[in-house]
């Protein structure tokens, strides 16, 4: 009895080490400082991942868990249920705006960044609820197999089906470019655009809604569909279309009237994680940071910070919505007049869609 007691206090022993080494590591795991990220998934993410993500984690220590994709009414629910999800959001400037007037943004305390980055970055990063990262464009694409001859070059082209006869898709939502677009197309001048006329803008898009096979919600649509040769004309965010373009799609971007974004980091209301939030933000900023993600992005972001071109490869570089032969040809969209309508543009939106 004896041995029998003292062999089985050895494995009692030896299993509560084996159970308390796994619980140990767990709460380790645990207890170890992450952040979750989210932002737009695919290729935009990739390169985020590559050359943000990654060297942020081996510097800091903290772990990034990134997630897909923004949502506005998640960051609403979280917020308002109090189980915040995500510690940082991918957000465009108009939504940011309408974040902020429901009160689902921390506030950015800039008191712990470089000073160095107030100078280098381009203006209108630094605001109350949220810090720019970056610049984005919907344009024009087109396939170049099918109009070898004569090319579309502006908006009012895209709605002449007659001398650019095919298929289109168009972005849905009413945040798309599409309004703008579509007063061009009309013969609004690209400096008189706002406030946008949107009966007028609506009464443009019925006279192409015939002629749009696909209403796209996700960016990686409008290229698969060019490239399968399904649209030979759509709007699209560039980045998706450089990417088809580099695996050689017959395609082109027209940049001439097309939408500059800019895209912000908001932290979302009541995170635990805001101080390490701040961090990566301030980070990801950074002149070499930003040309590190340009350049693995292939231009398919502008960047922020003013420095960063001078880092960025040149072949590169001028692919990026803001080198400045491309800048010039566009409008920015106005963040201010679409944080103010969005809500209403958008329920005008569904009904239009469903109208015959």
């Amino acid at each position: 009895m004896g041995k029998t007691k003292k062999r089985n206090f050895v494995v009692i022993l030896i299993i509560a080490l084996f159970v308390g080494g796994w619980v140990g590591l767990l709460q380790n795991t645990l207890s170890a400082e992450t952040l979750v990220v989210c932002s737009w998934g695919g290729a935009y993410s990739d390169a985020q991942r590559a050359a943000l993500f990654k060297p942020f984690e081996e510097k800091t220590g903290i772990k990034i868990i990134d997630v897909a994709p923004t949502s506005t009414a998640k960051i609403k629910a979280m917020v308002t249920t109090g189980n915040i999800e995500w510690d940082v959001a991918d957000v465009s400037a108009a939504y940011v705006i309408l974040l902020q007037k429901q009160g689902l943004l921390e506030k950015i305390d800039y008191s712990g960044f470089d000073k160095k980055l107030f100078d280098e970055a381009v203006e209108g990063t630094f605001i109350p609820y949220a810090v720019g990262h970056s610049f984005y464009s919907t344009i024009m694409a087109y396939r170049t197999d099918v109009f070898s001859k004569e090319r579309p070059r502006n908006w009012k082209d895209f709605w002449d089906v007659k001398r650019f006869p095919g298929p289109r898709c168009l972005m849905n939502g009413t945040f798309s470019g599409s309004l703008e677009f579509a007063l061009m197309a009309d013969g609004v001048p690209i400096d008189k655009l706002y406030p946008l006329d949107i009966a007028r803008a609506y009464k443009k898009l019925t006279e192409i809604k015939p002629h749009v096979v696909k209403w796209w919600d996700a960016g990686a649509i409008p290229a698969q569909l060019l490239t399968d040769k399904e649209v030979v004309l759509t709007n699209s965010w560039h980045g998706r279309i450089l990417k088809i373009l580099e695996e050689g799609a017959p395609v082109a971007i027209e940049w001439n009237q097309g939408g500059l974004n800019s895209m912000y980091w908001g932290i979302p209301k009541g995170t635990k994680n805001y101080k390490n939030a701040l961090k990566f933000i301030e980070f990801s900023i950074q002149a070499e940071n930003q040309a590190r993600w340009v350049n693995y992005y292939r231009g398919g972001i502008g960047p922020i910070n003013k420095r960063a071109f001078s880092l960025i490869k040149p072949e590169i570089l001028k692919n990026t919505p803001t080198a400045p032969e491309n800048l010039k040809m566009q409008f920015l969209c106005n963040s201010e007049w679409w944080g103010e309508n969005l809500e209403r543009t958008t329920e005008y939106w569904h009904k239009w869609t469903v109208q015959k």
